[in-house]
């Protein structure tokens, strides 16, 4: 047995143990006596007995020697008193054991070491303390991310799509200021996220290597992915490519073209489709984009799939393909309305746009199977509004620091001031090929949005 005793003074914490051990072995002696005075009491309760029962029968002996002799009487009296005799030595014998037992009795505890003051003490412990505490706290954080994590259904992980899903990441558009204007394809041809548009369409054009991909359409889990702001910025893109393109808002029920670019929405997809066969006039705008035309959503109808799936929206997409290089149609959110998923098996190819951390995986999946059952082709996922300082996205953000270093370093005017002035570093600057010496265009001006930066 182990003592232990815990107390503000040391010497009264060794006093303590050591009387325990003195009390402890005290009350043992004392039990085993205890037991022994039972026995010795009920011993001595029958020696006297026996003594009174010895003491009657030799008077009675006595008493019949005086008088008449009664022989039966007499060998009878003798009998009794051998057994009383015979029975008080034995139980004095008996009597004589318990004594010498209880005098020969000791404590059977035996202290092996007695305690001493500490020298130092035990607790309180400031640095193992400060250490359990720490494992502690970095167990219950990192449970508590772990609980956030499992709980949490967003995409994180940009690899989960492909590696789930079997579905491509075409483009990643890292998160920018749009200084008013959403169309940083056109404002700032040469920014960083410019370049991740002109990557999003260069991976459209492999994706079309084994089948021709003129119309493609483009949707989102949620409206706010930013679904209309990827397809308008990709339209651009195309443009500035040198191929004609067609941008046509099929959002019916919450149209934003006509914002991004700032058009008129009085005549749109709907008048148009009201229209004869043909008859596109009205219907396509301009923009800063020579090659790029708008058709606006128009008048909002109190039925927009039906329309969206109706013959006439099939003529108009046909003789659209027939008119320009590329179509491509925004249309609302899967999970809000129907309405991507009627035009999506009439298209060549279809664009899902995911926003990390706000798309969950249920939405996504849900999208996925949805196009499935129509047998539409996903051409894959374009990730929007990626923020490169999560860790995640470390790769793409070193990727996007040397890219904006080379765009810096390649047109910024003060890495070759001698050429600022020239004409060649001019139209350079505008995204044109320098004009041969003495043509007489040295100082033509370039149109609206007519700037190359293929």
């Amino acid at each position: 047995m182990t003592v232990s005793v815990q107390d503000t003074d040391p010497a009264r914490a060794a006093l303590l143990a050591n009387t325990l051990v003195q009390v402890f072995s005290d009350q043992i002696q004392a039990d085993q006596a205890s037991r022994y005075a039972d026995s010795k009491t009920s011993l001595e309760d029958q020696l006297a007995s026996l003594e009174q029962q010895i003491k009657t029968t030799s008077d009675e002996l006595a008493a019949l020697g005086t008088g008449d002799t009664n022989p039966s009487r007499l060998a009878q009296l003798q009998t009794a008193l051998a057994q009383y005799r015979s029975s008080y030595a034995s139980v004095l014998q008996s009597y004589e054991q318990i004594k010498l037992a209880q005098a020969q009795s000791s404590s059977g505890i035996i202290q092996k070491a007695p305690a001493l003051p500490p020298d130092a003490p035990i607790k309180p412990r400031p640095v193992l303390n400060a250490a359990l505490a720490a494992v502690v706290g970095l167990m219950l954080a990192a449970g508590i991310v772990f609980l956030i994590e499992f709980l949490d259904d967003t995409l994180r992980d940009p690899q989960e799509i492909t590696r789930k899903w079997g579905i491509p990441i075409l483009g990643m558009i890292t998160r920018y200021k749009s200084n008013g204007s959403p169309l940083i394809t056109i404002k700032q041809p040469r920014a960083p996220v410019s370049e991740a548009f002109r990557s999003l369409r260069t991976n459209l054009e492999f994706a079309a290597v084994d089948s021709p991909l003129k119309t493609i359409l483009v949707t989102s889990a949620s409206p706010q992915d930013g679904k209309t702001t990827v397809a308008a910025n990709l339209a651009c893109v195309i443009a500035q490519g040198k191929r004609s393109v067609v941008l046509v808002d099929a959002d019916l029920r919450r149209p934003q073209i006509h914002k991004q670019f700032q058009l008129m929405n009085r005549l749109g997809l709907t008048n148009k489709l009201i229209q004869p066969k043909g008859q596109l006039y009205g219907s396509l705008q301009n923009t800063e984009l020579p090659a790029l035309k708008v058709i606006t959503s128009g008048s909002l109808p109190p039925d927009p799939s039906e329309l969206l799936g109706s013959i006439k929206m099939q003529e108009l997409m046909s003789s659209l393909k027939d008119q320009f290089d590329f179509l491509i149609i925004d249309t609302p959110p899967v999970l809000m309305v129907t309405d991507a998923v009627v035009l999506a098996p009439r298209v060549d190819g279809v664009i899902i746009v995911v926003k990390p951390s706000v798309t969950k995986r249920g939405e996504l999946h849900h999208v996925i199977e949805q196009m499935k059952q129509v047998n539409a082709r996903v051409l894959g996922v374009v990730l929007n509004d990626v923020d490169v300082g999560r860790a995640r996205y470390y790769y793409y953000r070193q990727y996007s620091s040397y890219k904006y270093k080379y765009y810096k370093g390649y047109y910024s005017p003060e890495k070759s001031p001698e050429k600022e002035k020239s004409p060649a570093y001019t139209n350079l600057m505008k995204g044109r090929s320098p004009a041969p010496a003495g043509s007489g265009k040295e100082k033509s001006p370039a149109p609206p949005g007519s700037e190359d930066v293929s």
